[in-house]
């Protein structure tokens, strides 16, 4: 899967979708009109064709099935969250002790690392049918859905190939889409909710409000045909409802496929994720749990309900087209062979030299898997996460402690700014307590490892209430700023709470128009710059690697920043107006950070957290890259 181009064929269904749902409306309209001037006609009080009555019946069907889409996408203004809570969903507590849960939420962690996103919270429904959903806006608001069922029936191979499938929908722009239809569906079928409301209960009112029994006076003959008018919207509603499965299923079955491929490439065993559907497949179907299941329908990995338009292809379709992946095509999909590469400096602008010879994945080769899981980055995932003291993981998983967490990844080894750090937290005994016990641990841990710590931490102070974690916030930018100073692990640390955290707190931004790396080239060049003096403390090095990496842009006559101009506020100036370039564009600024890396055939550590720090802002994640 070329996420790039994956999400720009995401925009494309969005447009696509456009179309379907004025299709469909047209057809909700035309449903409408033809009795009414059949009626009409025959009365003799208006001719059949009446473009007046048509453009009154579309005004109105647009107003109904626009002003319904509209509640329905703003209602899940929450995310991911609000769609599990919808479909009976309880937060998973991420310290939990339930041995099924916790594999699950290893699994869970694992894949979250591995590809390069935040940990997502995990909902759990209390539903004996095997199932599980993603759903949010952005990797920032998602969460994963998963029945009881599904954990307690399927293996570990065979959940983790489950939850590849649906870390695909994450990385592959599936799930904006699926809200945005799940409003459609919704617009579609308040016609038919309206219908229900009038027949059942406005015009039983009118006919026996006003002289009872049914008499033949104004107000039983106007409840009798509010009745049929009732009756009418009843049946244009079913008209709207296969419109709306229709939908579900042309949006839905193409996208299963690719994300049970991409599963597969994630995890380079087809037999879990087969032998999860071969499960399914042995079980009654569903009826569906709660109300909402039809309305998401075209969330799940399997069907939730049983329909007359299938939101997914056949089970054995699916497992057919997994088992006959060819040895080749799954070999492709591996990662490159480790070369030597360089770990250093810990601040922009510090001068220690890279550390050579130290083996970990080529750079280039984790930038070219962005939006993609190999194999080998779920092991590293596992592998970074086993390493971590148990101290640290269980703090991890608890929300109060998990603060301490954070706090303690910031900790200076300089013993005067660590005191004045702690006098920033002081106003919170609790947090004191908790980083205090922390710090021993988490000083002796590497810079991937506390970012895999940070990663493990974000589930847990997502529960948190908003204003205790703006509280956490202002202590930890006292922390910060303790010294005067924001380094550069500090800056990534801030920004992974901005993005993975934060964001949760905000309703979801509304989509900027897609713009050319060329009228965002100042914002380009202050990251390209950036880079490059982090990654060479002198000017002259630091000048190739920006020349280097503008070259692959085409760009000349380019001046490079000096370092006194360089500064990270700059930089969250800089990333913020890249947000609205259009993937293509964002995948050329990544060649050119890949190239200033590159140039002297040497590493830094700072060049590792800053490309992924770069690629996470520009919703581009990268999966790990470690010593």
């Amino acid at each position: 899967m070329n996420y790039f181009a994956a999400q720009d064929a995401a925009r494309k269904r969005t447009g696509r979708l456009v179309i379907l749902f004025l299709l469909a409306v047209v057809g909700v309209v035309a449903a409408l009109y033809l009795p009414l001037a059949a009626i009409a006609s025959s009365e003799g009080e208006l001719p059949f064709w009446n473009p007046p009555l048509l453009g009154g019946i579309a005004v109105a069907v647009l107003l109904v099935v626009g002003l319904g889409s509209l509640f329905k996408i703003a209602q899940l203004g929450k995310g991911g969250s609000a769609v599990a809570e919808m479909l009976g969903g309880t937060l998973v507590d991420p310290a939990t002790r339930d041995p099924e849960l916790r594999r699950l939420m290893n699994v869970v962690a694992e894949m979250a690392i591995a590809s390069g996103v935040p940990v997502p919270p995990v909902y759990l429904i209390e539903e004996d049918s095997i199932n599980a959903f993603a759903a949010g806006y952005t990797p920032q608001s998602a969460v994963i859905g998963v029945t009881r069922g599904c954990v307690r029936q399927l293996d570990r191979p065979q959940l983790q190939g489950v939850m590849a499938h649906e870390f695909s929908h994450i990385l592959n722009g599936d799930m904006r889409l699926n809200i945005r239809l799940a409003g459609v569906i919704f617009g579609i079928l308040v016609i038919g909710v309206l219908g229900w409301g009038l027949f059942r209960y406005v015009g039983p009112m009118l006919l026996y409000s006003r002289g009872g029994g049914g008499n033949r006076n104004n107000g039983g003959a106007v409840g009798l045909g509010i009745i049929a008018f009732g009756l009418l919207l009843m049946a244009v509603g079913a008209i709207g409802t296969m419109f709306g499965r229709l939908i579900q299923a042309a949006v839905s079955r193409q996208r299963e496929f690719l994300a049970d491929a991409s599963a597969v490439q994630f995890t380079r065993n087809p037999r879990g994720i087969a032998g999860a559907l071969r499960k399914i497949g042995g079980m009654p179907a569903s009826r569906g749990w709660n109300a909402h299941v039809s309305e998401f329908g075209h969330f799940f990995f399997t069907p939730a309900f049983a329909a007359l338009f299938a939101t997914h292809p056949p089970l054995k379709l699916r497992i057919a087209r997994i088992e006959g992946v060819d040895a080749a095509a799954i070999e492709a999909a591996a990662p490159s062979p480790p070369s030597p590469v360089a770990a250093a400096r810990s601040r922009l602008g510090e001068a220690a030299p890279p550390l050579r010879n130290i083996a970990t994945p080529e750079i280039s080769a984790a930038a070219s898997r962005i939006g993609e899981v190999a194999p080998k980055d779920v092991e590293v995932a596992a592998r970074l996460v086993r390493s971590l003291p148990a101290i640290v993981v269980d703090a991890c998983r608890e929300p109060m402690d998990a603060r301490g967490v954070i706090a303690a990844t910031l900790l200076s080894g300089d013993a005067g700014h660590r005191d004045a750090q702690r006098h920033a937290l002081s106003g919170d005994p609790g947090l004191v307590a908790s980083t205090d016990r922390l710090a021993e641990p988490v000083r002796r841990l590497s810079k991937p490892q506390r970012l895999a710590a940070i990663d493990l931490a974000v589930p847990a102070l997502c529960e948190l209430s908003e204003p205790q974690y703006r509280d956490f916030r202002h202590r930890l930018t006292a922390v910060i700023l303790a010294d005067r100073t924001v380094g550069l692990f500090e800056w990534v640390v801030r920004t992974v709470l901005e993005r993975h955290v934060e964001a949760r707190f905000a309703p979801p931004k509304a989509e900027r128009r897609r713009q050319s790396l060329e009228r965002r080239r100042d914002s380009a060049v202050r990251v390209l710059a950036t880079l490059a003096h982090a990654g060479h403390a002198d000017a002259g090095e630091a000048e190739a690697a920006f020349r280097a990496a503008i070259s692959t842009l085409g760009w000349s006559e380019v001046p490079c920043p000096d370092r006194a101009s360089i500064a990270l506020d700059g930089l969250d100036e800089a990333l913020q107006r890249l947000g609205d370039l259009r993937m293509t564009e964002r995948q050329r600024l990544l060649a050119a950070c890949i190239a200033s890396i590159d140039h002297d055939g040497e590493t830094s550590l700072d060049e590792l957290l800053l490309l992924r720090a770069v690629a996470d802002r520009l919703d581009c994640p990268m999966p790990p890259v470690t010593a």
